[in-house]
């Protein structure tokens, strides 16, 4: 997760890491910067990231109790 108003760590260098990981997930948070501050739209971003995982891990979860 990387802000694209981060003034320490430009943005681009986010992108390199995330290339650098297999199975990586990159978030851009628009007007975040280094260090996220609570707010709202940061709240979103990580709230709606943690459900996509919550969703996968349960489908998973479940698979693999069906297939045992």
């Amino acid at each position: 997760m990387h802000g694209d108003s981060d003034k320490l760590v430009p943005v681009q260098y986010g992108e390199l890491a995330h290339n650098a990981f297999t199975n990586s997930v990159y978030i851009v948070v628009p007007g975040g910067e280094h260090g996220f501050a609570p707010n709202e739209e940061t709240a979103a971003v990580v709230d709606n990231f943690y459900q996509k995982r919550e969703v996968y891990y349960v489908y998973a979860l479940l698979h693999s109790q069906t297939n045992n």
